[in-house]
């Protein structure tokens, strides 16, 4: 039994939380990803801290003298899905434009954004994973889905399916990192140059390619 109040959207707004005071990265990796029908879905959630921290850079790229990345990857599960536009990395792109972030990257003040699918679907990726400056990680068992929120919740959606999160911080982030990394490359990542695109169409500013991990230093470090 605790005293404290339950989040509105429970675990998903303490990742968000955690996830708003990186100062170098952000590594989000999810099997599922709903697409947002109801106004808050758990992504919807994420990506409203995207949108903090981008607003954040903006205002104060000199806060950020690396600059900040945040790379998100889902697991490429099989799903009867039938065309590009039903795609879950669709889902996550949607969410982060409609947060209120207009681009991936931006070199003069350091943003960058990468969002990838895992490379196998049979078998596909499990993971669920939130790692913030290779400093604290969060290992979950649940998806970014309306079916792990509360019965209650305000969407309507809420499956009131349980699932658990452990938040740790110290060195053992670093094996986290390393197990993104592991999903991460060779992935197949998705960059679009326009986020308002003609028609609404995403095909016709957006490309893949296989992706690539860099990190910088301060992130690789060991924290007590």
């Amino acid at each position: 039994k605790t005293d404290v109040e339950p989040l509105v959207n429970g675990a998903y707004d303490q990742m968000a939380q955690l996830a708003s005071t990186a100062e170098y990265e952000v590594l989000l990796a999810t099997m599922w990803y709903d697409t947002d029908i109801a106004g808050r879905s758990p992504g919807a959630v994420i990506a409203d801290s995207v949108a903090d921290l981008y607003n954040q850079v903006k205002a104060n790229p000199e806060n950020y003298p690396r600059g900040l990345t945040v790379r998100i990857l889902l697991g490429n599960p099989p799903e009867l899905a039938t065309g590009d536009f039903s795609g879950q990395l669709w889902s996550v792109l949607e969410d982060i434009r409609d947060a209120g972030v207009p681009e991936m990257t931006n070199q003069e003040i350091g943003w960058n954004l990468q969002v990838a699918d895992y490379k196998g679907a049979w078998p596909h990726s499990h993971t669920k994973l939130l790692v913030v400056d290779g400093k604290t990680a969060v290992a979950a068992g649940y998806n970014m889905t309306y079916e792990h929120y509360s019965e209650e919740h305000p969407s309507g959606k809420g499956g009131g399916r349980n699932d658990l999160g452990i938040q740790v911080t110290g060195p053992v982030a670093q094996d986290s990192v390393l197990a993104f990394d592991e999903l991460w490359v060779g992935s197949d990542e998705r960059t679009c140059t326009d986020f308002d695109p003609i028609y609404g169409v995403w095909q016709a500013t957006c490309y893949d390619f296989k992706a690539t991990g860099q990190h910088v230093p301060e992130v690789m470090k060991y924290y007590i």
